[in-house]
């Protein structure tokens, strides 16, 4: 499971909201790191708070034709996203969806048949590592932001700079189980 902001493209400045494609930045380091983990039978489910549609900022359609462009460019270059999650609520709703709450990582998990625990987590806010500890499972915090302490006693399971930094530990962790998942899915 990955982020998109910060994590897949560029963070938009101060806080901002990305509101539309010509300003999706991808970040190359991490989708180079994407491209080793997909060869290597990884697929990657996006799991992200778009608070800017609750907020009226950026309506759903532009968000949701924002996500089709970054699967189809994923895709591209042999980066298989399974699926797109999304909070689109505001920060003062108190969804069970809005990250750090683990509601989308479990809706995630119950749609695609897979168990949290055997799944990690990417992010660049540590935010994310907070929902990956509520949602039971390891993260990586990368980027700028990757030595802040989270608070609440949770901390990142594996901190980088980059995505490509952390594809050896995480084919170290999960290496066996993802050979395993393929080998079923060929069956």
């Amino acid at each position: 499971m990955i982020d998109r902001d910060g994590t897949i493209n560029r963070r938009p400045p101060n806080g901002g909201y990305l509101t539309r494609w010509d300003d999706f930045v991808w970040l190359e380091d991490n989708v180079e790191a994407m491209q080793q983990l997909a060869k290597a039978g990884y697929r990657f489910i996006v799991i992200s708070n778009q608070a800017g549609i609750g907020r009226g900022i950026v309506d759903r359609a532009t968000v949701d034709d924002i996500n089709r462009r970054m699967v189809a460019g994923l895709s591209a270059r042999g980066i298989d996203i399974v699926d797109v999650y999304i909070c689109p609520h505001h920060p003062d709703d108190n969804c069970d969806c809005r990250k750090p709450a683990p509601g989308m990582f479990r809706r995630a998990a119950h749609e695609h048949s897979f168990q949290i625990d055997r799944s990690v987590y990417i992010g660049d806010d540590p935010r994310d590592a907070v929902a990956a500890h509520n949602a039971g499972c390891p993260s990586v915090l990368i980027g700028p932001d990757r030595d802040v302490d989270p608070g609440d006693g949770v901390t990142a399971t594996f901190r980088s700079e980059t995505l490509l930094c952390a594809v050896a530990w995480i084919e170290k962790l999960f290496g066996t189980w993802v050979k395993a998942e393929n080998a079923i899915r060929k069956e």
